[in-house]
């Protein structure tokens, strides 16, 4: 009859695959407990039939191992999730997940390709209360908070009408010197300075209600990030960028770029070693030169 030896674990010394230690790093040696699972590799000291990682031909999903070969994805490049979610990549299987409610579509979790209504697209790839009212050269920010474009922090579009999209900002109104009217843009009797009567430029305002509008903004004069100014609009995409959907966000590739290239250990090593043997190649040759110089 032979007796079989008990597998325990303590502080720096692990339970094998298929096993569990009771407590992390006991300070005192525990018996490993065995996975009810066989495909296990390591399971929950609480309840031992719920795997933390599996065996290599499976996949971990929701406390259980799946075999690779059962795997089903819901969705992939050729099989697309509905509006309002996105495809989850995930090695157990691909799932359609909810975008953020403030989507219409995503790409992930946190990364909108369209709004839903009532929000409009950041240059980061969120989606944010729009702003009410908003007059030409202002813009919102923060989720409904109005300012003059090209304030810090701008990432949403300049209101400059029109065809115009994707403006930092458009071409600043030029208003007429000041007269003997109140508003600079109005004509006025003279004994009526409050009174607006017409426009003083009837090509860039419009008269209506007693008093005169700028009219829309012509171009743009400078763009959000991602875009390039072209004809006075922004429509299309940057070095670096790529269109999703009516937008251009930054790429991948241009992402890892930005990435500083750092001298890795070895190749600062290789450089000192490469200037030592240079010093001493140079020295040994200057002392081999003054000896035989001395010889003579």
């Amino acid at each position: 009859m032979s007796l079989q030896m008990s597998i325990t674990c303590t502080t720096g010394q692990v339970c094998p695959s298929g096993y569990v230690c009771p407590q992390p790093n006991p300070v005192e040696a525990q018996e490993c407990l065995k996975c009810t699972t066989d495909s296990c590799s390591e399971c929950s000291p609480a309840t031992l039939g719920t795997c933390i990682a599996c065996n290599n031909t499976f996949v971990l999903k929701d406390g259980n191992c799946i075999a690779k070969a059962d795997i089903v994805h819901i969705c992939d490049k050729m099989n697309v999730c509905d509006d309002g979610k996105y495809c989850d990549v995930k090695e157990s299987g691909n799932t359609c997940e909810a975008c953020n409610n403030k989507c219409q579509t995503c790409s992930s979790k946190t990364k909108c390709t369209s709004c839903s209504n009532g929000n409009e697209m950041n240059t980061d790839q969120t989606c944010t209360t729009v702003c009410n009212d908003l007059s030409y050269h202002q813009m919102c920010k923060d989720g409904g908070n109005v300012f003059l474009c090209g304030s810090e922090g701008q990432q949403t579009a300049c209101v400059c009408g029109g065809e115009l999209v994707n403006c930092k900002l458009c071409t600043p109104t030029k208003f007429p010197p000041k007269g003997d009217c109140t508003a600079l843009a109005c004509t006025c009797d003279v004994s009526k300075p409050n009174l607006c009567t017409g426009c003083v430029d009837n090509e860039n305002f419009t008269f209506s209600d007693q008093k005169c509008s700028a009219n829309a903004p012509t171009s743009c004069i400078a763009c959000l990030i991602g875009y390039i100014l072209e004809d006075g609009n922004c429509k299309k995409c940057d070095s670096g960028y790529a269109k999703l959907g009516d937008y251009c966000f930054q790429s991948d590739a241009q992402k890892e770029e930005e990435i500083p290239n750092k001298l890795s250990g070895g190749a600062i090593a290789g450089i000192v070693v490469g200037v030592a043997l240079i010093v001493l190649a140079v020295g040994g040759g200057l002392a081999y030169y003054f000896i035989n110089k001395q010889k003579k």
